[in-house]
């Protein structure tokens, strides 16, 4: 055995090469770190230099296109193509603030004979000046523009006075310059209405000698972003009724009018939709591909629930139309069902009843009746106050349809409705029924607990819970004041998935000026769903862990009481509706 010297001389070395050996290591690790940092860099700086060779081969480019717009516009005897030389010679100037050297080109083409007659130079100076003063101030260069602002304004007077005084002919050019001298003035109310209407009278004269009328389009979608609306649709409708006198063909015409919808357009759209199924009507033999194309468009605009619809009412308009012209027997099902279900979603409630009853009356196999039996309970008892109309609706599908989604609600409703006529042994009857169906088909859902709830409330002789007392008054009690203010209420999306967050949205006016009104209370009742207490909200999100129908209900009350109450709906999905 070795003396503790030696132990104690091993053991120091063996320190001393573990210390050894970190440092190696450690000083290794160093330099890889130092080997990717410089790696690091070095491909940051390829990457630089490959943008910046990008940049130089774009700049290159544009500068001999810059070059070769020059020498054409100085050689070329077509005004129009000089016209569209001139504009892609502006746009490259203008992307590195080059105005001041595309402005002196121009004045060096005023001299040129074949621009004394035309305001074309004259324009795009106006343009160029009014163009660089938008651009300063987008990029607040704020000294560029205090320093010129003055020179700049009083070219763009100078140049637009020359170039109306060369403008004799209604051509597109003369459109556009007077379009860009409302631009110059429309901080001026007066000046701005009266150059507006100018501008609206030109375009009249304007489409009725040319048939190339994409400037009109152009124009009416510069004053629609300058949020100047009506006269965008004022030069629209110009549009429209040209396009709707040319020999555009059928297709082309759906493709315009779909490309509106895309840019959302949608009166435009509209406006070339009634061209397009005038079209349909009058030229396409064959009475089944008439009838789809115009179901086609309708469903375009009309509410799906999954989706808001674009326009439900112009909707409801290519239905009606489609009804007159070829009778309800051109209805489908479906397309019943879709009719009835937009004019649902549109709250126009009266009409809605009427569809929904065709779609009972002239499909008698249609699979989903107990859905709209159920739903046309809701709307006599809820909006027309109906109550025995709407117990037969109710009886139906739980008489016809015990395996219906709707077959629990419809015996809820029929419960409280005994509860509110404090029928209380009928309503102990239809709610007591829930709870044994409950238990066979072993569901726990909602309208089980509120139907547990109007139990307990008996059972203890207590009121019907506030909220919703409250909403039964306001629906179902007679009230001798008149209504002033309108409250309704959206569900955003009205179908959706287990689990989809859905939204509802009050929306409450004075019935006689329309006026918004937030100034009071909003009490929720109903299936609520995933949340339980959207205290005094005007709007609230939830979501549902059942399937069926989902009936919501607010009410909105003022200091001097219940002042309207409504209802809506939401059906909740497994899978997407066919």
């Amino acid at each position: 055995m070795g003396s503790a010297r030696d132990k104690s001389r091993t053991f120091m070395l063996g320190i001393k090469t573990t210390q050894k050996e970190n440092f190696i290591v450690e000083n290794l690790h160093r330099k890889e770190c130092d080997i990717k940092k410089v790696r690091d860099k070095l491909i940051i700086i390829f990457l630089l230099i490959g943008f910046l060779f990008v940049q130089l081969c774009i700049a290159e480019q544009e500068s001999e296109r810059a070059n070769l717009l020059k020498q054409n516009i100085k050689s070329s005897k077509a005004l129009e193509d000089t016209e569209l030389q001139l504009g892609e010679l502006l746009d490259i100037y203008a992307k590195d603030n080059r105005f001041n050297e595309f402005y002196s080109f121009l004045k060096t083409l005023e001299k040129d004979k074949k621009f004394k007659a035309t305001p074309l130079i004259y324009y795009y100076k106006t343009l160029t000046r009014f163009s660089q003063m938008q651009f300063l101030e987008e990029n607040k260069m704020w000294e560029e523009l205090f320093d010129n602002k003055d020179l700049y304004v009083s070219d763009t007077e100078v140049d637009l006075e020359k170039a109306k005084k060369l403008s004799t002919s209604t051509d597109a050019l003369s459109l556009k310059l007077k379009f860009l001298e409302w631009q110059l003035k429309k901080d001026n109310e007066e000046v701005s209405i009266n150059t507006l209407e100018d501008l609206f009278n030109l375009t009249q004269e304007y489409a009725q000698i040319h048939s190339d009328i994409q400037v009109i389009k152009d124009i009416a979608d510069a004053l629609s972003k300058e949020k100047q609306i009506n006269y965008a649709k004022k030069l629209y409708s110009v549009f429209v009724s040209k396009i709707s006198e040319t020999g555009i063909n059928q297709e082309e015409l759906r493709k315009l009018t779909e490309s509106f919808l895309e840019d959302d357009k949608i009166d435009l759209a509209i406006s070339l939709y009634d061209v397009y199924l005038d079209r349909i009507i009058n030229t396409q033999p064959d009475k089944s591909i008439a009838i789809q194309k115009m179901f086609d468009v309708a469903e375009k605009f009309a509410h799906s629930g999954w989706q808001e619809g674009l326009d439900p009412f112009y909707a409801e308009k290519v239905f009606k139309r489609i009804e007159f012209l070829y009778s309800i027997k051109a209805f489908s099902a479906l397309s019943q069902y879709r009719r009835a279900y937009n004019l649902e979603r549109s709250k126009e409630y009266e009409s809605c009843l009427a569809e929904y009853l065709k779609l009972i009356d002239n499909f008698p196999k249609y699979q989903d009746k107990d859905r709209i039996y159920f739903r046309l309970g809701i709307f006599n008892v809820y909006v027309f106050n109906e109550i025995d109309q709407t117990k037969e609706y109710f009886l139906k599908v739980v008489s016809d349809y015990p395996k219906s989604l709707d077959y629990l609600n419809s015996l809820y409703h029929l419960g409280l409705l005994s509860h509110w006529q404090d029928n209380l042994e009928k309503a102990s009857e239809f709610y007591k029924t829930i709870l044994d169906k409950a238990k066979d088909i072993k569901t726990d859902s909602e309208i089980v607990t509120l139907t547990e709830l109007r139990i307990k409330e008996i059972e203890e002789e207590k009121d019907i819970e506030y909220n919703l007392r409250m909403f039964l008054e306001a629906k179902l009690k007679e009230r001798e004041e008149k209504k002033y203010i309108q409250l309704e209420l959206f569900a955003k999306p009205a179908k959706n998935y287990l689990d989809e967050p859905v939204k509802f949205q009050t929306n409450s006016y004075f019935i006689d000026t329309g006026c918004l009104q937030q100034d009071f209370t909003y009490l929720w009742s109903g299936q609520l769903g995933s949340n339980q207490n959207p205290f005094n909200e005007y709007e609230f999100e939830t979501s549902y862990q059942d399937l069926g129908t989902k009936v919501v209900n607010v009410v909105l009350v003022g200091p001097s009481g219940v002042v309207d109450g409504t209802i809506e709906m939401a059906d909740i999905y497994k899978e997407a509706e066919e």
